[in-house]
């Protein structure tokens, strides 16, 4: 691993990446990724290294979501969606719940988890205590999204609390595969 400034910016690379990278400009966006222009294309540092085409429509994943490390074990390729599924809570004004997939709703005065795979959004679980419902999103999340799941901060110390969550995530997970829901 070697640290080097991009346009006033440190970043990690593998050394063996540094000779390539140094051969053109980078510029910081303001989203934190670096681009280089050279005979009016846009090259992406991200797929830079790891080599993927322009005809290559996959997304490139910061397996620890920072933008300054781009050593080649911490870039994936991925779907959108799996680019999505390793993605922290976006912090809305109006946002009920501080974890991932979880929502109150007020109306029935409970917690619910949802979970969204394919562009479809499915109900997970529901009870009256958030953290609970966080659990069960990141049971889900284990489940259906393996290594790019981006799971909630969250600690069950109840065992009993536990098994109950996993085994009625699982059960509704089941049944959501018999209907096709999921995949």
């Amino acid at each position: 691993m070697k640290t080097i400034l991009l346009d006033n910016k440190e970043i990690q690379i593998d050394e063996e990446d540094e000779e390539r990278i140094l051969r053109f400009k980078w510029t910081a966006m303001p989203d934190g990724y670096f681009i280089a222009i050279t005979d009016f294309v846009i090259i992406k540092l991200h797929r830079y290294l790891l080599r993927l085409q322009k005809s290559d429509f996959r997304c490139v994943d910061h397996k620890d979501l920072n933008k300054s490390n781009y050593q080649k074990l911490n870039l994936r390729p991925c779907s959108f969606s799996q680019n999505l599924q390793n993605q922290t809570k976006r912090v809305l004004p109006k946002a009920t719940s501080k974890f991932k997939g979880v929502n109150w709703r007020k109306q029935r005065g409970f917690w619910i988890t949802r979970i969204t795979l394919f562009y479809k959004t499915v109900f997970i679980y529901s009870s009256g205590i958030e953290e609970e419902c966080a659990y069960a999103y990141n049971i889900a999340a284990l489940f259906l999204f393996k290594s790019f799941a981006r799971l909630n901060d969250v600690i069950i110390q109840n065992e009993e609390t536990k098994i109950k969550i996993e085994e009625s995530v699982m059960e509704r997970l089941k049944i959501l595969k018999s209907y096709n829901t999921i995949s």
